[in-house]
């Protein structure tokens, strides 16, 4: 639950700074919706969105080590896919 009000709260901050919307806004380049354009994430945006509630709740919630280990593992395949999502569709 944590994770999700610090997930939402950072993309709607995306969506109403400018300097963060630059970022975000090559998530929305797609015309449909998919899971390329669901995973496709400039690196600044993924840290703030992604990355970051991430962290915080960790902080927050104090979670087992196994359990964060488990977490972090998760997150690890998705940030490549990420980085690499940006050069593998042409965008620097």
């Amino acid at each position: 639950v944590v994770h999700e009000f610090l997930f939402y709260w950072s993309h709607r901050l995306m969506h109403v700074y400018p300097m963060l919307y630059k970022h975000h806004k090559v998530h929305h380049e797609y015309k449909q919706n998919n899971i390329l354009s669901a995973q496709h994430f400039n690196p600044i945006d993924h840290l703030f969105s992604i990355a970051g509630p991430a962290i915080l709740t960790a902080a927050i919630v104090q979670p087992h080590s196994m359990t964060q280990f488990q977490i972090g593992y998760g997150y690890a395949p998705q940030t490549l896919m990420i980085i690499w999502g940006t050069h593998f569709l042409g965008h620097q």
